[in-house]
């Protein structure tokens, strides 16, 4: 909790505890991600949408690029988010008295930037039901209230979150943005300063090629319903992808693959179900339906499938190098399992199964110490981090193969 406050992991922790294994975790994110389609199901046919066409924006979420891409990549929080943020739009909707506080205390125990998404829904509920108020009294009063609390509540736990994380952890990740606030920023409040007394650095940013190429592959693979939407009201969901995806110069934050574009998936796909019941309770306007649905299908196999190829050198690598990947499994086998280890960062999750493991940088005396010696998967952090060097500190080597790794361990 020192880098970002995340008690959702929680939530992992009693199947974590039944099987042991990275698998397990990876496994349990896919679940999480694909719940989604849920709430989602549940929000098309809130909003009248056929049991098909339903179907069609489930299947599609999917195969939307950046939740499958997000799902099969790095175990992250994040997975949690789209499902979670759905839900929250569905209870608000059914008008249910506890299920939306429930979901935005889960919301917030995914990370303290989820704040955000979180206060974001709450605008976008307070504009709603201000319209309905104006047609219809004082009937919405309640919800106003309730959106009222949902931006209040998560902006008082983001700003504490940002102190807790600057006192007392190890910092609020504000290195992320140094494209807008120089080297020498401290906390978000220089980023805020920086975007008031020079916002066309924020526009020059936000309008690269990679970011742009990010936009493109989140709107074509929902055929740019989004955009079809008639509700002023839905343009506060531009908030999280203009200040989280796209000021950042963090290139995850801007991959279509990448968990960090989960926020803004499950925005995308209410947007896009709105649009549609919108259009389809319109008799001229079934045409421009048939059309939205089929450019996101093809746009969503097209795009999928070009990202889908990169993922393709992780299964040429298993098959063409497996005597590369036995040698490594052999040398990992020489670890003991009990002891205490420090590996390089592609290590540790095969070497996951015991109470004490380490990263090589974290400089702590380990029973083991394993180094990962291929070029392909060498980080660049880690090279200061040689046979030498751990043989200064006391350790032997025990197993080696050449330009796969070594593994040492400490002398008695």
């Amino acid at each position: 909790l020192a880098a970002h406050i995340s008690p959702i992991f929680l939530l992992y922790l009693p199947f974590y505890a039944l099987v042991p294994s990275p698998v397990t975790l990876l496994v349990l994110q896919i679940v999480a991600v694909y719940s989604a389609t849920v709430p989602l199901w549940l929000i098309c046919r809130r909003k009248g949408l056929s049991p098909a066409l339903s179907a069609v924006i489930c299947g599609l979420l999917c195969l939307y690029p950046a939740v499958w891409g997000g799902a099969s990549g790095s175990f992250h929080e994040y997975a949690l988010l789209l499902p979670l943020l759905l839900w929250l739009i569905w209870a608000l909707e059914s008008h249910r008295k506890v299920l939306p506080w429930v979901f935005a205390a889960l919301i917030l125990c995914v990370r303290e930037t989820c704040a955000i998404h979180l206060f974001t829904v709450g605008l976008y509920w307070l504009l709603e039901n201000r319209r309905a108020a104006e047609a219809g009294g004082e009937s919405r009063k309640g919800e106003r209230t309730r959106a009222c609390i949902l931006m209040g509540v998560s902006a008082v736990y983001f700003i504490t979150a940002m102190i807790l994380l600057t006192y007392l952890g190890k910092g609020t990740l504000i290195t992320r943005f140094d494209n807008v606030t120089g080297i020498y920023a401290t906390d978000f409040g220089t980023l805020v300063r920086a975007l008031i007394f020079n916002p066309a650095i924020a526009l020059y940013e936000m309008l690269t090629e990679a970011k742009l190429h990010f936009v493109l592959c989140l709107l074509l693979p929902l055929g740019l319903l989004p955009l079809l939407g008639k509700k002023k009201a839905g343009l506060v969901f531009l908030f999280p992808l203009l200040l989280l995806n796209l000021l950042s110069d963090f290139p995850y934050h801007f991959r279509p693959d990448s968990p960090y574009a989960f926020g803004v998936a499950a925005f995308g796909f209410y947007l896009a179900a709105t649009a549609l019941a919108r259009l389809s309770s319109l008799p001229d306007k079934t045409r421009l339906v048939k059309r939205s649905v089929t450019l996101a299908v093809c746009c969503t196999l097209l795009i999928g499938g070009f990202l889908l190829a990169d993922y393709g050198l992780y299964t040429e690598y298993a098959v063409t190098d497996k005597a590369e990947v036995t040698a490594m499994d052999s040398l990992l086998e020489s670890v003991e399992g009990g002891a205490s280890v420090s590996a390089s960062g592609r290590l540790i999750a095969n070497l996951a199964a015991r109470d004490e493991i380490f990263a090589l940088s974290s400089r702590v005396a380990t029973d083991y110490v394993v180094l990962d010696l291929r070029d392909e998967w060498s980080i660049p952090s880690e090279s200061k981090y040689t046979v030498e060097h751990f043989e200064k500190q006391g350790y032997t080597v025990v197993a080696s193969a050449d330009g796969i790794g070594v593994v040492l361990q400490k002398k008695a």
